[in-house]
Parts: C-alpha cells; sequence; structure tokens
C-alpha cells in the first residue's frame, strides 16, 4: 500500500490532495480498514477508483461485501457507489482489500474520495428495466415515424 500526494512524482491523486494505492501481491491479500460511526443518513456510499490490471477489490463492511456499480466516469478514474444503507447509525469496519493477482503484473488499484451519500443506490435489475423500456420506446417511436 502506498500513499500519494500531488507532489509524490509517482502519480497524481485523483481527488484533492492525497489517493491510497493498493498493491495485490502474489504473496497475499493488501486491506485498508477503518472502524467509524455510519452517519444515519447514509444510504450509500461513494468511492472513486482507477485500476491498473486487473480489478481484484473486495470492499466490505463488518465482513460483509458492499457490491459496487458504476455510477460516473471521468477520463483517470470511474466513481463507484455501493448500498450501506443496512449499516446506517452503526459503528463497523470499513475495509478496501486488493486480492492477490493470479499472473503478473501485480493488480494495482487508485482509491480516493470515500464518501457517504443521502442518494439510494438503483438496483441493477431497476436500471436493466429502464434501459428497456427506453429502447422499446425508442423503437416504437422510430417504427412510427413516416419515412
Amino acid at each position: 500500500m502506498t500513499i500519494i500526494d500531488a507532489n509524490s512524482g509517482f502519480a497524481v491523486p485523483l481527488q484533492g490532495n492525497y489517493s491510497v494505492f493498493l498493491f495485490g501481491a502474489p504473496d497475499g491479500p493488501t486491506v485498508l480498514s477503518q472502524t467509524g460511526l455510519v452517519p444515519s443518513f447514509a444510504k450509500s456510499m461513494d468511492v472513486d477508483l482507477a485500476y491498473s490490471g486487473v480489478p481484484l477489490l473486495v470492499v466490505a463492511m463488518n465482513g460483509q461485501t458492499i457490491p459496487l456499480i458504476p455510477i460516473a466516469t471521468f477520463p483517470n478514474y470511474t466513481q463507484y457507489a455501493g448500498d450501506i444503507s443496512a449499516f446506517a447509525d452503526q459503528e463497523v469496519l470499513l475495509s478496501f482489500t486488493e486480492l492477490p493477482p493470479s499472473g503478473t503484473p501485480p493488480s494495482i488499484v487508485e482509491l480516493d474520495d470515500i464518501q457517504f451519500s443521502t442518494s439510494p443506490i438503483p438496483e441493477p435489475s431497476t436500471l436493466a428495466l429502464a434501459a428497456a423500456g427506453a429502447l422499446l420506446l425508442g423503437l416504437a417511436r422510430w417504427r412510427k415515424s413516416p419515412p
């Protein structure tokens, strides 16, 4: 694990003044964790991530994996969010674990800007249903348009 700042020369932080690099090494996982209180208003957790190699990051609260979905993409990183509403107003252990890679080179993840949010995360099935509905609506409209 490496913490970088704007003057490191190694890399530039994704947001603000610092970022953390987790290196998945063949000899075992790399873990960054902290215990703290999840605010009572929290429905989701947002985090900015950039990957090198195959992403092998596991995010967990009290040992329970928090699936992350991409919510925004930027030139150097992607913002992800995960549903943490079940942990609101509780003291938990938040862990970011970069697992060992299955081959070479080692996997690397840069993480930054971890925030709790009042916004709920839409279920993947809800997103898929909305996308399918929009596609069908567009197709129906296209078929009705005059030649």
